[in-house]
């Protein structure tokens, strides 16, 4: 059985087609990548490409966090400034 990924409405769902013809859904995930990397695992793939997509999520993430920090201090900032 050969695993792959359709986009379907707002996810992309990943699975494969049955015996039967019929469509038997594995998993959905928000994202390409998420849904390229349980596809490589389910085909036979090693998990380092999994960690390696984790690993990017997690950086991902680090940044907008850094970002909301960033912005945060600033309206902080403009608030007080505008106490005085």
């Amino acid at each position: 059985m050969m695993y792959y990924y359709i986009y379907n409405h707002d996810c992309f769902t990943v699975g494969a087609d049955g015996s039967d013809g019929s469509w038997n859904t594995d998993s959905n995930y928000p994202t390409r990548d998420q849904a390229a990397a349980r596809v490589h695992y389910l085909n036979g793939g090693d998990d380092i490409y999994v960690f390696g997509n984790i690993c990017n999520q997690v950086t991902n993430i680090a940044t907008n966090i850094g970002r909301l920090d960033w912005t945060c201090r600033r309206i902080a900032e403009v608030l007080e400034s505008s106490r005085e």
